[in-house]
């Protein structure tokens, strides 16, 4: 199934555990809010962080609000310009397929962003 282990996370309702869901394409707007719809769970108390305008209106079809896009539509500037939310460290979720590149999980890695 397309939605794999994302539906785990949204049906057990562990969406709300992490501080951010990082969505990076259109593409990964619509697996992202399928697996919501498809299963009930909401995405209260986490920010969606979108990379550019056309995954963020993709994330407004499925009744998302993005509370972060970076000032440009890449990774590195998402790495960059992410805030570290509360207690220093933020868990990420970050939905993505195989074939992306590392930007980001490598970015926040070194930034000592749980994800």
């Amino acid at each position: 199934e397309e939605h794999g282990t994302l539906l785990q996370y949204a049906s057990g309702g562990k969406i709300g555990d992490f501080d951010y869901v990082i969505i990076t394409s259109p593409e990964a707007a619509r697996v992202f809010g399928e697996a919501l719809r498809d299963t009930g769970g909401v995405a209260t108390g986490t920010v969606m962080a979108a990379v550019g305008k056309a995954t963020e209106k993709a994330l407004k079809k499925f009744g998302l609000v993005v509370g972060f896009l970076p000032s440009e539509a890449n990774g590195a500037t998402l790495v960059e310009e992410l805030p570290v939310i509360g207690r220093g460290v933020c868990s990420v979720l970050y939905p993505v397929s195989a074939k992306a590149a590392e930007t980001i999980n490598e970015g926040l890695g070194s930034r000592e962003v749980d994800g």
